[in-house]
């Protein structure tokens, strides 16, 4: 075979290929998993997060407070589904060092006073104003770190992955509709030609 032939086949077999790995990274949603909707509405972009129920026609169904969310399906921008916690440690131990170093550091540097010598080794471990900041600041940042650490990992954000937008099942004939919304529950029957 050329080896221009080869890269041919290659392609072609990338081609084939693609679709199925696209659809594996973008799974379908399962009933009642906690799925998060985004679309726009006129000029403003808007987001809801609920419990997915399907696909009615033209619009994607969510449960959200005990009410079923319609969105209609031309205007959604993404589907995502839960797919764990990301924790903030990290983040709330950056943001607790800065700030219990610096608090701590300007407390320090308040309350500094500067030594009266009363005998001759009685000044001789005076730091200095700068000495104090620096402590205050190296205390109150690894202080601020621990706690910084705990409330971020007690604190995470939802992690998010894409998955397919579903097509609606076929509208002919009758068809069960069960309709939830909080403690109330009903069925009927929807005919659709």
């Amino acid at each position: 075979m050329r080896p221009s032939a080869i890269v041919q086949l290659l392609a072609v077999s990338g081609l084939a290929i693609l679709p199925a790995t696209l659809s594996a990274q973008n799974p379908d949603a399962a009933q009642g998993e906690t799925v998060r909707i985004q679309w726009q509405e006129g000029a403003r972009r808007t987001t809801t997060v609920g419990a997915w129920v399907g696909v009615q026609h033209d619009s994607l169904q969510v449960l959200r407070d005990g009410l079923t969310v319609s969105v209609n399906k031309g205007s959604v921008l993404g589907l995502d589904h839960a797919i764990g916690k990301r924790s903030a440690a990290g983040r709330g131990a950056v943001i607790g060092a800065l700030a219990g170093g610096l608090t701590v550091g300007i407390l320090a540097a308040a309350s500094y006073q500067k030594c009266q010598p009363t005998g001759f080794f009685s000044c001789s471990f005076d730091i200095g104003a700068g000495g104090h900041v620096l402590i205050g600041f190296v205390v109150g940042a690894a202080l601020g770190a621990g706690i910084g650490a705990i409330v971020g990992g007690i604190s995470g954000r939802t992690k998010w992955a894409p998955i397919n937008i579903p097509s609606a099942p076929p509208a002919s004939g009758p068809q069960l509709v069960i309709v939830r919304s909080g403690a109330a529950r009903g069925v009927g029957v929807r005919f659709a030609f």
